[in-house]
């Protein structure tokens, strides 16, 4: 596997973003340049900032889904990047699956996060409209994503987050809420959680993240919501409250969501290990669908492996000499990613240790030829990879 491998490489979207130059940020090692664009919103009567983040191995014809993570307050940039990075991180190690994040810029948190009665010009069930009726629907036409949706908010939107769970309880996976309340006037978020989950069967698992900082506020609505939720046990219903108490108000996001989303995809990740641990013989295309069936089971909706998994279970295998089941693990990742020209050197490599020397050279020509025009890669990737030809050509037989 050569360094390119796991570096970037750019996409084209087929639809046009205004640009928004102040909230760009840097490229990352697994994700592209951010967007900025304008989505205009009927629900909220304004036009809505918001930017999306695509992982580099991106495809909008992958068969499997990528789950979406919304994040509030995109306009607090050393807050979003610091979950920008945890999610990087996590797909950097293979502790989570690449997801398409997308950030909300709040232009007024206070009503944007609030419910009838408690505030009189509240707009927070415009907010809820704005995200189910008009920004996930918007993303299911331009991107790949699915049903596994995953909302991180702090402070007021980790207010607004736990109020979303009990609202949309079986229309989500995930809810990562830093530094919450669980009331307001007239308003009582565990009471309704109550109901919810006394009236609602959750056909797959739902996560529930809560995480106080040392506020009296905080600390007084964590020990209402932890001691109702352990006398309340549900299936499937996957809860947990952590506290820090030596974090601020502004720590508990770089402090939860990492760990959090460590928990959420947890599932995803034992799966996978055990495919790399014990899947010693092979890996075929039925076992990638039993995979993605699991996964479907648990979370919901289909979700699958990227480059780097598929990449790593096929030399797994080569590795074991098991050269037809590492060519059968590598048609899987070309199947699902197939501007990874790499997978033909891959090929070349294992029929050479079969000592099938036309099928390796015709498989290193078809590399070199992809490569050409292969946008995937950049520069430095692509002279890595012809190198690698070059070298394969020379070995004798």
């Amino acid at each position: 596997m050569t360094k390119g491998m796991k570096r970037a490489i750019s996409y084209f979207l087929l639809f046009i973003f205004y640009p928004l130059s102040l909230l760009a940020q840097t490229k990352s090692d697994y994700y592209n340049v951010p967007i900025d664009t304008i989505l205009t919103s009927k629900s909220l009567n304004k036009k809505e900032e918001i930017t999306i983040i695509l992982p580099r191995a991106y495809r909008k014809d992958k068969s499997t889904k990528y789950p979406i993570i919304i994040v509030f307050d995109r306009q607090n940039r050393k807050e979003f990047r610091e979950i920008y990075e945890s999610i990087n991180y996590l797909v950097s190690f293979d502790g989570m699956p690449e997801s398409i994040i997308i950030g909300i810029k709040s232009d007024n948190r206070l009503l944007e996060t609030s419910f009838l009665p408690s505030e009189k010009n509240a707009q927070g069930e415009q907010m809820i409209n704005f995200l189910y009726d008009e920004l996930i629907p918007w993303a299911e036409t331009n991107f790949n994503i699915g049903k596994n949706r995953i909302f991180i908010g702090h402070s007021r939107f980790g207010y607004f987050t736990s109020y979303l769970l009990q609202d949309k309880l079986t229309e989500l996976t995930g809810v990562i809420s830093c530094s919450p309340w669980f009331s307001e006037h007239n308003i009582n978020i565990i009471d309704s959680l109550k109901e919810k989950l006394q009236k609602k069967h959750l056909s797959h698992e739902v996560y529930y993240r809560f995480v106080p900082d040392y506020s009296v506020t905080d600390t007084k609505d964590h020990l209402l919501m932890k001691p109702f939720l352990s006398n309340e046990p549900v299936k499937n219903f996957n809860w947990k409250g952590t506290e820090y108490e030596c974090a601020n108000h502004y720590l508990t996001p770089g402090l939860a969501v990492m760990p959090s989303l460590l928990d959420i995809f947890g599932y995803w990740n034992t799966e996978q290990m055990n495919i790399f641990i014990n899947d010693t013989v092979s890996f075929t295309a039925n076992d990638y669908d039993v995979f993605v069936g699991k996964m479907s089971d648990h979370y919901g909706d289909k979700l699958g492996f990227g480059i780097n998994q598929l990449n790593g279970i096929g030399f797994t295998l080569y590795n074991n000499k098991k050269y037809e089941a590492a060519i059968e693990t590598w048609k899987i990742l070309l199947k699902e990613f197939p501007m990874f020209s790499q997978a033909y050197i891959n090929f070349a490599m294992a029929y050479k240790k079969e000592g099938k020397n036309d099928e390796a050279i015709k498989n290193l020509k078809e590399a070199a030829l992809q490569l050409k025009t292969n946008t995937f890669y950049r520069s430095e990737e692509k002279d890595e990879l012809v190198q690698e030809i070059k070298d394969l050509q020379n070995i004798k037989d």
